[in-house]
């Protein structure tokens, strides 16, 4: 994190004691002190006088929002202009996550996307994450499917998860 003051917020206290205890796994094997601010709070909520982020980061987190449009929203009023908004989520268009989390409240990939275009975020990455369960690739043998799982994220509706980067423009 080389010099960067990092946010993580969440309203979960488990999940600040899963960050506080990464950090001082990484601080121990890298003998450099990490500047992270562990919060936990509803990101609706949180304002500690922080006028903007240069970066917002959920990984498989945004799906647990209650009202997901309503915090994208909240927080791109407080991406900097030029800051990065970046998602790696469950991908509630695929077959398997309509098949075994068929009540999830999320919103699709292109829901996602079009909600952020709609608020000065021009999108520059949009892809599924992975297609094939990782357990596939625990095994060497196994990392012959590498190849046929790229090819299997190009198809939104088999890639269960996906990445999205945008940029604020204005």
């Amino acid at each position: 994190l080389c010099g960067f003051e990092l946010f993580a917020v969440d309203i979960d206290p488990l999940a600040g004691r899963i960050i506080k205890e990464r950090q001082q796994y990484y601080e121990q094997i890298t003998g450099r002190k990490l500047n992270i601010n562990i919060i936990i709070s509803d990101v609706m909520e949180y304002n500690a006088g922080i006028e903007s982020f240069d970066i917002i980061n959920f990984q498989f987190s945004f799906n647990n929002i209650e009202f997901p449009k309503n915090t994208i929203r909240h927080l791109i009023q407080k991406l900097s202009k030029g800051g990065l908004w970046i998602m790696h989520e469950g991908n509630k268009s695929s077959i398997f996550n309509s098949i075994l989390r068929p009540n999830k409240q999320w919103m699709n990939p292109s829901e996602v996307a079009m909600e952020l275009k709609a608020h000065n975020i021009e999108v520059l990455t949009y892809h599924g994450g992975y297609a094939l369960p990782p357990i596939f690739f625990r095994y060497e043998w196994l990392k012959v499917l590498n190849r046929l799982d790229a090819l299997l994220t190009r198809i939104m509706i088999i890639s269960n998860s996906y990445h999205l980067i945008g940029r604020k423009i204005k």
